[in-house]
């Protein structure tokens, strides 16, 4: 109960015992109590407040940065989706009029704290802050302008002058961030000192309450002692816990003892240390794997320690016979070649916003899921790296020779790919040394095993029906076959012929043929069904799936 009363209460508790006794030192006992509440509610009234809504800027700009990012991307897209992109300025303009009305609350703290400013050091400071919070908010304004101009831009077809003025916003955001992290560090040190103020007032009584009770009764010298030590203590526990704070150390934690003005603010430290920690374990987890914007979108509302259950597709490659290849080279030109194939098919992955899980020898398995992408979106980001790999690997076949020094008796790079979705465990999984972020669930399993279909059907890029109904309308696809996933369900497997739009006409034709076929298959028309895959094998006789069907009806080459 006693822990809990106010600074003010406690002090007072003594005066009331000493006050016939040293009337004069009650008096300038209260004179820096005042003081130590002063400091205290500087920092509680002024410089938390501001902290807080700097921090809740940073994070609108960063919504609006990414969200920008994202409306840039649709301008390379075909066709132009207008509605995504008109929805997205929208809330950019959502987010631009929430982040002004946070610099006026911001300005319209510090002008208060200014009125009631006392010390020459808080006066200063919090003009200070007026002047910079200005600054800042012009640097913002300065930003979003820019910003609407390479949209109206993009909008003109004007790319190339989009493209200079883009190279400008990344600096002007640049200038931006620094402007801001150099304010919360000016932030930072005003409440450090008003701290160490509050610390000197509190060891000044701590000297005056000792000379007091020489005069005092045994139960006052008591009494005085006891709450002095208890009000020094945090105190000086919540110092060093910022000093170390300030070296590195963000496991330090500042003990809170009582439930007073100093171990609400040591509370409040406490979750300050606790949110830097939790942004430093996202950056460290996720900073390898997906773009810094990602990541910067996710810091204010992911649990590392939460694993959740979730809509995920999982993409899965290997290049066709690689055991074959490596046994014909040296060591240190296999290492070259898988690390610069690596290389190559990571990009259209990050590109797209998806999770590079791990590399198995020269197998990649990368996966899209919340809080990066909606579920479609993801499997759609999904299909198209898979095609964008796909036209690396034909440019990579070209600098085979440079990468292995010869000439000829090169190897055939041949690339076979599986997409698969299902729910799937999420979140931060291994040892207590080693961790890494994963997807453990079904789609895992079936993605491996369409790779290793593509052989059978000679393909390159299969993947399962929940994919393809994710997707539908925006990729074209031909069905192949059934494929059973366990012992009371089974999906069709597709082959991905390209996103929508952009598969050549004849591809089409033979897909609609070759399903007409398989639809008769299924419908049990055998003889009619025999008769549309021999006309299948005519117009192409390279497919595998052809070849399969015919044998299961019993016509072999």
């Amino acid at each position: 109960m006693f822990n809990n009363l106010p600074i003010r209460l406690k002090v007072m508790g003594i005066v009331v015992i000493l006050l016939l006794l040293m009337i004069f030192a009650s008096g300038v006992s209260i004179k820096y109590i005042s003081s130590v509440k002063s400091e205290l509610s500087q920092i509680a009234r002024g410089l938390v407040p501001i902290t807080e809504k700097l921090g809740e800027i940073d994070v609108h700009v960063l919504e609006q940065e990414l969200l920008l990012e994202k409306v840039f991307t649709y301008f390379e897209l075909e066709p132009l989706p207008e509605a995504k992109i008109n929805r997205h300025l929208r809330e950019i303009d959502a987010l631009r009029n929430r982040t002004q009305a946070e610099f006026d609350d911001a300005s319209q703290i510090a002008r208060e704290a200014l009125n009631r400013a006392t010390s020459e050091a808080h006066i200063i400071a919090f003009t200070r802050a007026e002047m910079l919070l200005k600054i800042l908010r012009m640097s913002y304004l300065n930003l979003h302008k820019n910003s609407m101009e390479i949209i109206k831009l993009l909008k003109e077809g004007e790319h190339e002058k989009a493209l200079i003025l883009e190279s400008w916003l990344i600096e002007e955001e640049d200038e931006f961030n620094a402007n801001s992290i150099g304010f919360l560090a000016e932030i930072a040190s005003v409440t450090e000192d008003s701290v160490l103020a509050a610390e000197n007032h509190q060891e000044t009584l701590l000297v005056l309450n000792w000379a007091t009770t020489i005069l005092a009764v045994t139960f006052g010298l008591f009494a005085s002692a006891l709450v002095s030590a208890r009000m020094t203590r945090p105190l000086l526990n919540l110092i060093n816990a910022s000093k170390k704070t300030a070296n590195g150390d963000l496991e330090t934690a500042a003990v809170v003892e009582t439930g007073d003005e100093i171990g609400r603010m040591a509370d409040q430290y406490n979750r300050m240390v606790d949110g830097i920690r939790q942004k430093e374990r996202i950056k460290a987890t996720f900073g390898q794997f997906v773009d810094p914007r990602i990541v910067n979108s996710i810091i204010s509302n992911y649990d590392l320690d939460q694993a959740n259950r979730q809509p995920v597709t999982v993409f899965f490659s290997d290049i066709a016979g690689f055991s074959r290849i490596s046994e014909q080279f040296t060591p240190s030109s296999m290492v070259r070649l898988v690390n610069e194939y690596l290389s190559l098919v990571s990009g259209p992955i990050s590109h797209r916003q998806g999770i590079i899980d791990k590399f198995i020898g020269d197998a990649v398995v990368a996966f899209w899921s919340p809080p990066f992408v909606q579920t479609a979106e993801g499997a759609e980001m999904c299909c198209l790296a898979a095609l964008e790999q796909q036209h690396q690997i034909e440019l990579f076949r070209t600098k085979v020779s440079d990468i292995l020094g010869l000439r000829k008796d090169l190897p055939d790079i041949n690339v076979r790919m599986g997409i698969a979705t299902s729910d799937c465990v999420v979140g931060n999984i291994g040892s207590t040394h080693s961790k890494s972020f994963t997807a453990i669930g079904p789609a895992t399993e079936w993605a491996e095993d369409l790779e290793t279909l593509n052989k059978k059907y000679n393909t390159e890029i299969l993947a399962l029906q929940p994919t393809v109904e994710l997707v539908k309308g925006k990729m074209e696809f031909r069905r192949l076959d059934k494929l059973k996933v366990n012992d009371e369900t089974s999906f069709s497997v597709y082959e991905l012929l390209g996103a929508a739009g952009t598969v050549e006409t004849g591809k089409i034709n033979y897909r609609n043929h070759f399903e007409g076929a398989l639809d008769l298959l299924e419908a049990g028309e055998v003889q009619e069904a025999t008769k549309q895959f021999l006309a299948c094998r005519e117009l192409n006789p390279n497919d595998g799936a052809v070849d399969l069907h015919l044998k299961k009806l019993g016509i072999v080459r």
